[in-house]
C-alpha cells in the first residue's frame, strides 16, 4: 500500500494535469482485490463536488482533447458560418463572445462543432455545451462535470476581465439554450433595442434550472424573465410549464419573476 487512502491517491491531480492514468491491480489472491473492486473504490472515493479550479482544469482538458487550439479550429471558420448564416445570429455579437472566450470551435472524428463556454465570474470555466455545425449531423450535448448551478451567464457590458460580475440592476433574461439566448440578443438588436441593457442566462436544459435561483442569489438580480421554448410535446408545453414553476418559486423570495413567450412583437 503506497498511499494512505484511495482519496489521497495522486491520480486525480495527475488527471487534472492532463496525464493519462490507468487503474490496475496485482496480488489478487493474497490481497483479495481485483480490478472491479478497484474501480468501485475509485468511484466511491471521488470528490462529491469539484473545486472551481479543478472543474476549470477538467473542462479545459476536455477542450484540448477536442483540438480547440488547432489552426483550423482557431480560425472558427465553420462555426462562424453556422452561427451567422445557418442560424442567422448577429455577426458582431458572435465576434464579441468569441473575443471573450465564450465560444470556441472544436472537432472530433465526426467533424467540427461549436462549443459554448460558461464561466464563473468571467474566470473559471464552469460549463461547456457543444453542437455540430454540420447539417448532416444532429448532435448536441454537454461536457462532463458541468456546474449547472452556474450555467452560462452573460452580461454584454462586462469586458471579459477576470473576476468581473454582472450588473444586478438589469433584468435577467433566462433561456433554455445558448442558441436561443444569442438569437434573442440578435432579435433585440435587429428591432433597435439595446440588447446590452439586459443580462442573460442559459440553462442548457429546462432540467438544469438550478442556475436561475443560484445566479439571482450570487449576483443579486431582482427582475427575472423566463423565456423558455413555447412548443408542445403531446398535450404538454414543458418549457412554459417549467417557466411558470421557476417564476412562482422566485416570486416567493421577493424577486419580480415572470415567464414570457419570446417573439418579435415582444422585443419591439
Amino acid at each position: 500500500q503506497s498511499q494512505p487512502s484511495y482519496a489521497e491517491h495522486p491520480a486525480k491531480k495527475l488527471l487534472d494535469m492532463g496525464v493519462r492514468v490507468t487503474i490496475n491491480t496485482d496480488n489478487m489472491v493474497l490481497s483479495d482485490i481485483d480490478l472491479d473492486k478497484e474501480f468501485v473504490e475509485a468511484v466511491r472515493e471521488k470528490p462529491t463536488e469539484l473545486s472551481d479550479q479543478d472543474r476549470h482544469h477538467d473542462l479545459y482538458n476536455q477542450l484540448k482533447e477536442l483540438n480547440y487550439d488547432s489552426e483550423e479550429n482557431k480560425s472558427m471558420r465553420q462555426s462562424i458560418a453556422y452561427l451567422t448564416k445557418t442560424r442567422g445570429l448577429d455577426r458582431d455579437i458572435i465576434n464579441k463572445m468569441i473575443g471573450e472566450n465564450m465560444i470556441y470551435q472544436i472537432s472530433d472524428s465526426y467533424g467540427p462543432k461549436v462549443a459554448f463556454v460558461g464561466r464563473k465570474d468571467n474566470m473559471y470555466i464552469s460549463s461547456i455545451c457543444q453542437r455540430s455545425v454540420s447539417p448532416k449531423i444532429k448532435f448536441k450535448g454537454d461536457f462532463k462535470n458541468c456546474n449547472y448551478k452556474v450555467g452560462w451567464f452573460y452580461d454584454p457590458e462586462t469586458k471579459g476581465e477576470f473576476g468581473e460580475k454582472g450588473n444586478a440592476d438589469k433584468p435577467l433574461l433566462v433561456f433554455e439554450a445558448n442558441i436561443d439566448m444569442i438569437s434573442y440578443m440578435s432579435l433585440l438588436k435587429e428591432c433597435g433595442v439595446d440588447y446590452t441593457k439586459f443580462a442573460y442566462l442559459s440553462c442548457s436544459s429546462i432540467n438544469h434550472d438550478v442556475c436561475v435561483p443560484e445566479t439571482c442569489k450570487e449576483y443579486g438580480y431582482n427582475t427575472v424573465r423566463i423565456l423558455f421554448d413555447n412548443d408542445y410535446e403531446g398535450k404538454e408545453n414543458w418549457g412554459q410549464n417549467k417557466a411558470k414553476e421557476i417564476s412562482s418559486k422566485l416570486s416567493k423570495t421577493g424577486i419580480d419573476a415572470k415567464p414570457i413567450i419570446p417573439d418579435i412583437p415582444s422585443c419591439k
